[in-house]
């Protein structure tokens, strides 16, 4: 609803002209809806406002980079990133020498220059500014995956989501890799090992109907959640997943019972969707990432 939020800001503009709070969050909405030009001017204004506010630099540098087409060629980034990394650099200044998320964006600027040395440099920088954040470590992860280190960029994947569990952002992102690499039967083995050791384990009988679930099999994935809620008949978790597994097969009857369970139980994510009349998306299937911290570490 960001053409709604403009609306408002607009009006809070005329109201209340040369406020830089206000100033600012239109910047921020202009640049979601990907208005650049009119972004940069925000910020150009917020910044004469407050200087010494290292996230109006950071913003602006933030905004040049994404205004440069993705398609232009290596020379041409390089001569347009320089604008960018100014301003980066300058959000950095004026932190007193630490800003994180400067570091991140200065180390994607480096990697899509094919400077990954100076990319891995920005990232460890970025984890000395924040060490509570788990990008930098995804993205080192993605580093090592280009260098064909698939060992290294495991361990970076793990830390990532060890730092940020509930980062959405990373999560989709190191899920995104692991689809990529292949490891849906490396861990669907190690769940079937894990079951060999607890046939009751409810980490392995929901990790493997999720994952099974990703492959879209989803008679498969049903077969596993009836066995997670025959040895835990109170897991909300084991009846949502059985409901969205119902309902990518077109049993909206069976996924309303199920989901009624889930919400019965307190599952917010079944609430929602029996609210929203079984609305189904992608974004509802549990994250790959999500399900192989179910898998014990030593495993690999």
């Amino acid at each position: 609803m960001f053409a709604s939020s403009l609306n408002h800001l607009n009006y809070l503009m005329q109201t209340y002209p040369g406020n830089p709070h206000v100033i600012y969050k239109r910047a921020l909405t202009n640049y979601e809806m990907r208005r650049y030009y009119d972004a940069l001017a925000d910020i150009n204004d917020y910044i004469k406002l407050a200087p010494a506010d290292p996230e109006g630099w950071y913003m602006k540098g933030l905004i040049q980079k994404n205004q440069i087409p993705p398609n232009s060629g290596l020379a041409a980034l390089k001569s347009a990133y320089k604008k960018s990394i100014k301003n980066l650099e300058k959000a950095i200044e004026v932190a007193g020498g630490k800003f994180y998320k400067s570091y991140v964006v200065l180390g994607n600027i480096s990697t899509k220059l094919n400077e990954y040395d100076q990319a891995v440099a920005y990232y460890h920088l970025a984890i000395q500014s924040d060490s509570t954040k788990g990008l930098p470590y995804a993205l080192l992860g993605d580093l090592r995956i280009h260098a064909k280190d698939t060992p290294a960029a495991m361990t970076y994947f793990y830390k990532a989501l060890e730092t940020s569990p509930n980062d959405m952002h990373v999560q989709k992102l190191v899920d995104y890799q692991f689809m990529d690499m292949g490891l849906y039967d490396l861990v669907l083995v190690k769940m079937d090992s894990l079951l060999a050791h607890d046939s009751g384990s409810i980490d392995g009988w929901l990790g493997k109907g999720a994952l099974l679930m990703r492959q879209k099999k989803y008679t498969e994935a049903i077969s596993c959640f009836d066995t997670a809620i025959k040895f835990h008949p109170g897991s909300m978790n084991a009846y949502y997943l059985r409901g969205i597994a119902w309902l990518n097969l077109n049993d909206k009857k069976k996924a309303s019972d199920d989901l009624r369970h889930a919400a019965d139980f307190g599952h917010p994510g079944a609430k929602y969707m029996l609210e929203h009349n079984l609305k189904f998306s992608e974004s509802w299937l549990p994250f790959v990432g999500e399900v192989l911290k179910r898998v014990p570490w030593n495993l690999y």
